[in-house]
């Protein structure tokens, strides 16, 4: 089992990124009309085998350490808003995809969802969520029984 919030699942090679030291965060900001938009989120190893996005001009990117731990928080925020010390006036957040920004917040965020995610396809087909509502799915506790369900098969 991986350890929660410590380690990864390489977006390129899908091995483990053992410890936050290895890994790396990348994605791309673009500038457009009313200001700049960002998408399209990697978590990987930090190695130019692994890190796809390193010859985009619109790469941004940064240590998985920086964004970890007690980090986590004030990384994620900026991207929704960054505050009235830098806008006074909120005027919309710069996230390309919400839908995929979540997914990068869960997988940095909630204990036992990066290694959980592997089996959700899975889980889903085989019925294993029920009616279970849209919070009681992402609880810890259910995602490292789900991944204890699954891991064996």
């Amino acid at each position: 089992m991986l350890k929660p919030l410590e380690q990864f699942i390489c977006d390129t090679c899908n091995e483990t990124i053992t410890n936050v030291n290895e890994g790396w965060i990348e994605w791309e900001r673009t500038s457009e009309k009313g200001g700049d938009i960002v998408g399209n989120f990697r978590i990987c190893h930090h190695t130019p085998k692994c890190q796809t996005l390193r010859k985009s001009i619109n790469l941004q990117d940064l240590p998985l350490r920086e964004v970890s731990g007690e980090k986590v928080h004030a990384f994620l925020y900026k991207f929704l808003d960054v505050g009235p010390y830098h806008q006074e006036k909120f005027e919309k957040h710069s996230i390309k995809d919400l839908r995929e920004y979540v997914e990068l917040m869960r997988r940095l965020t909630i204990p036992y969802y990066e290694e959980a995610r592997q089996f959700w396809n899975k889980a889903m087909e085989d019925g294993y969520f029920g009616d279970s509502n849209e919070v009681y799915i992402y609880i810890p506790e259910n995602l490292k029984n789900m991944i204890k369900n699954y891991s064996t098969n």
